[in-house]
């Protein structure tokens, strides 16, 4: 009984309008929830893309700076060890050119010996048996070493015949003294000259430097008082 009154009383309630509009309002709020959610989802994603493309990006660019720095830190080195291997082949270039520099010039073994003492302590006493081509010979030797102290002792020490001091000698730039090549063409074949006296204390070696022309050079030579040949200052004639 109470059923069918239920029933009875709720039927014409069913049908009213208002229930209806009641119902679509409760679909249309769950319509908007979801498009909501949507557009949650939607926007999220619309975001992460952008964001991911910034990311690849900044790998992208520390990745080139970092090959960039790479490449620069391989070219300075590279730059680097060309140089020292530029500086290396010229070390051995320049030995090798004093070496042959040195060998181009020979000595007999008694003026080996007298050469290597007289370096040593440039006592004149090493220098009492050699005749004035063997003096001549190392002073050039030494000339070719650039060992000027050495050709400043072989000078002659009469008081007449000396134009500068062992100090003013010192304080000549190497620039001024002429190349190793220009040394070698002055002095080339002395070793086959003649000596030739002029006085008791003087002399001078003819030779001839140039095969080519007839003219010939000399180089003078002064006698101390102690009896030892000398090379006299600006020796060339």
């Amino acid at each position: 009984m109470n059923k069918r009154v239920d029933d009875a009383f709720l039927q014409p309630l069913k049908n009213r309008p208002g229930l209806t509009h009641l119902k679509f309002k409760q679909n249309l709020k769950k319509k908007l929830l979801e498009e909501a959610f949507q557009n949650k989802n939607s926007r999220k994603y619309k975001h992460f893309i952008p964001n991911l493309l910034t990311a690849a990006l900044l790998f992208l660019s520390i990745y080139i700076i970092q090959d960039v720095i790479r490449e620069n830190l391989e070219n300075d080195v590279a730059s680097h060890h060309g140089r020292k291997q530029v500086q290396k082949k010229d070390n051995i270039r320049s030995n090798s050119t004093k070496e042959k520099n040195s060998t181009d010039f020979t000595l007999t073994e008694d003026e080996i010996k007298a050469y290597n003492n007289f370096s040593k302590d440039l006592n004149e006493k090493h220098l009492e048996n050699l005749n004035p081509i063997s003096i001549a010979k190392l002073y050039v030797k030494a000339d070719l070493e650039e060992r000027y102290n050495v050709t400043y002792a072989l000078y002659t020490d009469r008081q007449d015949f000396i134009l500068w001091t062992k100090e003013e000698d010192e304080n000549i730039p190497t620039s001024h003294r002429g190349t190793i090549e220009q040394k070698q063409e002055i002095y080339k074949n002395i070793e086959k000259g003649k000596f030739v006296q002029t006085s008791d204390f003087e002399g001078y070696i003819e030779y001839q430097s140039n095969e080519i022309s007839e003219a010939k050079s000399g180089f003078k030579m002064v006698k101390n008082e102690n009896g030892i040949w000398q090379v006299s200052f600006n020796p060339i004639q």
